[in-house]
């Protein structure tokens, strides 16, 4: 509700798809990464710009080497590097479902959270499924980070702070970002994965340079 807008301000025309499995879009059985890289591809390509969070900065990723026209640039925001470890990430996965998914739940375990980052979360949360997340770790049990190191366009990793809750290190972030001069690897201080919810304008500040 924040970053599309922005991105939209600058001249971009903004495009949000649900993946499969998640929002409007139908659920299903198949939940790998090619499979939700291919639907994204379907889409179209000659993007001017890709920003991808979490799953979806993996995602991207994916789209890029298919497709080396998929994007003129990528912002890769706290993405998945791997899944090294399928029960722990499910325990953390799952963390939100044990609990009534009510916006008065959400707001006390997330306080730095804007009213608005807590409504659309309860949101995405009811559009999907524990089985939904549960299928998508355990079907993608692999490592694949790698292909960051392969990219052919400027891309800006955006990292969540490791001291918080973050899916890249800072050793892995750094290390990327070493290997493919077209990588930028950032921190957003203070921050977890939820990194435009967290602490949105920091985010916004670091992103802008780059895609203007």
């Amino acid at each position: 509700w924040r970053l599309g807008p922005d991105v939209a301000d600058l001249g971009y025309s903004v495009v949000a798809p649900d993946l499969r499995g998640h929002g409007a879009s139908p659920h299903g059985e198949d939940y790998r990464l090619e499979s939700y890289r291919d639907d994204v591809l379907a889409l179209g390509g000659d993007w001017d710009l890709v920003i991808g969070h979490s799953q979806g900065g993996a995602v991207a990723t994916l789209c890029q080497l298919a497709d080396s026209g998929f994007a003129r640039r990528l912002v890769l925001l706290d993405p998945v590097v791997d899944i090294a470890d399928p029960e722990d990430a499910l325990e953390w996965l799952m963390e939100p479902f044990l609990v009534p998914i009510t916006e008065a739940q959400i707001a006390a375990g997330h306080p730095r959270w804007h009213p608005e980052d807590v409504a659309f979360k309860v949101r995405a949360l009811l559009a999907t499924s524990p089985e939904v997340l549960e299928m998508t770790i355990r079907q993608n049990h692999r490592p694949f980070d790698g292909s960051i190191t392969d990219l052919d366009v400027p891309t800006l990793l955006v990292g969540a702070d490791p001291e918080v809750d973050a899916l890249v290190s800072k050793e892995r972030g750094e290390a990327m970002a070493a290997a493919n001069p077209l990588v930028e690897y950032v921190i957003i201080p203070g921050a977890g994965h939820s990194l435009h919810r967290d602490d949105y304008l920091v985010l916004w500040a670091a992103i802008e340079p780059f895609i203007l």
